[in-house]
């Protein structure tokens, strides 16, 4: 049997904040990340564009925080995270104290609970993974 190329989707180029949900899919997601280190990991798994509420400004205050830096974040950054997707609806992701050394600007590792509820008017864009892990991702501010 002929073994498949790995199928990869650059995500640099896709300019929102997105999730990608750890899944074995086949399919594999990297981005450029990491500030003025610009590295790209991968992942495998299925991605989801997040949506925003009118007038959230996510993406701007995570590029704002993260301005340049790299290396893995830290608990301070991690709590930032979280409040700033708290506060904008996005109560079914947290991020995964476990994996902070595998985090980094633009490409930390979450937890995803589809159980809870957001906020209206933002609907949850996944639903039946259950308690999962993912990746959150947004434009690297190099």
């Amino acid at each position: 049997m002929e073994k498949q190329p790995e199928r990869t989707i650059d995500l640099s180029q896709f300019h929102g904040v997105g999730l990608i949900v750890l899944a074995s899919s086949g399919t594999f997601y990297t981005a450029q990340v990491e500030g003025l280190a610009c590295s790209h990991p991968q992942a495998e798994g299925v991605f989801v564009p997040l949506p925003v509420m009118p007038g959230a400004s996510e993406m701007w205050a995570l590029q704002q925080h993260f301005r340049g830096a790299w290396g893995p974040i830290s608990e301070e950054s991690a709590e930032i995270v979280d409040r700033t997707f708290r506060r904008n609806g996005h109560v079914y992701l947290k991020v995964n104290r476990a994996r902070l050394n595998e985090s980094y600007e633009a490409w930390i590792h979450v937890l995803v609970d589809d159980s809870q509820k957001p906020e209206l008017p933002l609907t949850l864009p996944v639903s039946g993974f259950g308690k999962c892990e993912g990746i959150l991702t947004w434009p690297n501010s190099d």
